[in-house]
């Protein structure tokens, strides 16, 4: 069963609906800050929100009270060129938005398990106010991707771990990603797609099935969680890997 309250933003022009979709966060986290003191958001790495989030840096906010993180992150270091937390570092902590506080998912020192296990930052404590993810061709959504072990075991994780290590992404790098249960627990969830192949795959998504096949579906299943799709069919970058492309 598809979601009660998912909703379409559509635009032909990429710049345009990264537009849209800044404003439409920037808004959100306004409101959070006015009414609790502080927003929180979560953002994909990946190439398709760069737009999004060099036009949200420009937003006019309080953004020493916004904390940021991620969905997913490669076991990398910022400095590396595969890190989502150095993509976020240079498309959205500059102008306004540099007093932001983000908080990244790689823990130096430690392995991928160990890092999941301790990251706890309290400023994350749920809802998130704004969960903005992508979706790759074969339908996954932060590092939750389909056939793998690690799908299984975090669509089972504890509400109390929020981070999930993946080991066997299929680019062979390992991760962590926030799990199902904490994507699901935000006031609102945003999906940024472009490209006709992915506008295929997310409405296969909402049809009945698996959500191992399809784990944007994990998103898509829960009828008190608002989900609005930002969608253009232009963008879409040709003959990318699916592990590196959307999140």
């Amino acid at each position: 069963m598809t979601t009660l309250t998912l909703d379409w933003c559509r635009h032909p022009d990429v710049d345009a609906l990264a537009e849209r979709l800044a404003d439409d966060v920037a808004g959100i986290l306004r409101a959070a800050v006015r009414d609790r003191g502080r927003a929180t958001l979560a953002v994909p790495g990946g190439t398709t929100p760069a737009r999004f989030l060099g036009a949200l840096a420009a937003a006019p906010l309080e953004w020493s009270r916004v904390y940021v993180t991620l969905t997913d992150e490669r076991w990398v270091p910022p400095t590396d060129p595969a890190s989502n937390e150095g993509l976020l570092r240079r498309h959205l902590l500059r102008g306004p938005a540099h007093d932001a506080h983000l908080v990244g998912l790689y823990e130096p020192g430690l392995d991928v398990v160990d890092g999941a296990r301790a990251w706890r930052p309290p400023a994350f404590d749920p809802p998130f106010d704004v969960v903005v993810v992508g979706m790759g061709l074969d339908g996954h959504t932060a590092s939750l991707f389909p056939g793998t072990a690690s799908l299984d075991d975090a669509l089972r994780a504890p509400f109390d771990q929020p981070v999930w290590p993946v080991a066997d992404a299929p680019d062979g790098l390992p991760r962590v990603t926030l799990t199902p249960g904490r994507l699901r627990r935000a006031r609102e969830v945003f999906v940024l797609l472009h490209g006709a192949d992915k506008h295929g795959v997310f409405e296969a998504a909402l049809q009945p099935g698996p959500v191992e096949d399809l784990p944007v579906r994990t998103l898509l299943r829960d009828p008190d969680l608002p989900v609005t799709v930002y969608y253009s069919p232009t963008g879409a970058a040709a003959a990318v890997d699916p592990a590196r492309e959307a999140t």
